[in-house]
């Protein structure tokens, strides 16, 4: 039988392996290929995939790190735990690079 717990377990490292996933695609693969299109069409093709992407990776951060909280809770162990310190600290520099994209290297490319 599949527990809250499990459930959390799977949401989170779903979640997290996605949000990486998606990072990587874009980076390495999609945002390569629309710089290979040129002209305008670079700018309309970035524009429109940040459009989809970008609450879309907000979503899976903020399921990252709800169940990550949850997992914190359920779990029983002492609140500030070695792991946990660093989970948070991980989760910062995810939210982090993320916002570092959206709006320092994301306006560079449009304005």
């Amino acid at each position: 039988m599949i527990t809250f717990y499990d459930l959390l377990v799977l949401t989170h490292v779903i979640a997290m392996l996605s949000w990486i996933g998606a990072m990587y695609f874009n980076l390495t693969l999609l945002f390569p290929m629309y710089k290979a299109q040129g002209g305008t069409r670079y700018a309309d093709l970035m524009q429109s995939q940040g459009t989809r992407a970008a609450p879309l990776l907000y979503l899976l951060i903020a399921l990252t790190m709800g169940s990550g909280v949850g997992l914190a809770l359920a779990g029983g162990e002492a609140p500030m735990s070695q792991l946990q310190v660093a989970k948070g600290g991980l989760l910062l520099l995810m939210l982090a690079c993320h916002l570092y994209g959206s709006l320092v290297l994301w306006p560079r490319v449009f304005f």
